[in-house]
């Protein structure tokens, strides 16, 4: 009933019975996560990753200091991903296409709870055509040395040894 006429970048052009159909799945660009160190990375139990749209006074300094702050401006959010890893991270997370132009890419390093910020970056830019990836480097926030505190990494482990772990 259904025939594949043509498959091309993720696209693919159906025909029934003169009635052509055409659906693309969406377009995926890596995510590059620089972590301060091991230690933090370790101390990170999720990432969440915020897309916004920037107005005539958007910075991601702006942004950043709004996140820390609960204050988010959620007119310009595209999207909000907060499903990752810092494992998923470190072996190659993609994530959703925002389109083009401009855009301001939030990402959070969280606690297990997912509710307290312990590392925050930000990153400006632009995907089109040939981009490869999204990056951004993690600072750590207020929050940081007290979530260490309450539940150090154990000494033998490594961000490598964690992963295997958890298979990712």
């Amino acid at each position: 009933m259904f025939s594949r006429i043509r498959e091309k970048k993720g696209c693919v052009v159906l025909a029934l019975g003169g009635l052509a159909l055409t659906g693309c799945a969406p377009k995926k660009v890596a995510l590059e996560v620089a972590f301060p160190s091991a230690e933090t990375f370790l101390v990170t139990q999720a990432i969440r990753v915020r897309v916004f749209v920037p107005n005539q006074t958007s910075t991601c300094a702006a942004l950043v200091n709004d996140a820390i702050g609960g204050r988010m401006p959620m007119e310009q959010l595209v999207y909000d991903i907060n499903d990752l890893t810092p494992c998923s991270v470190r072996s190659g997370a993609k994530i959703p296409d925002p389109g083009g132009g401009r855009k301001l890419f939030l990402v959070e390093g969280l606690d297990m709870m997912r509710n307290t910020t312990l590392l925050i970056g930000c990153s400006e830019g632009e995907i089109h055509g040939k981009s490869t990836a999204i990056r951004v480097r993690l600072y750590p926030t207020q929050n940081y040395d007290r979530a260490y505190r309450q539940n150090p990494p154990q000494p033998e482990e490594t961000p490598e040894t964690r992963c295997m772990r958890r298979g990712v």
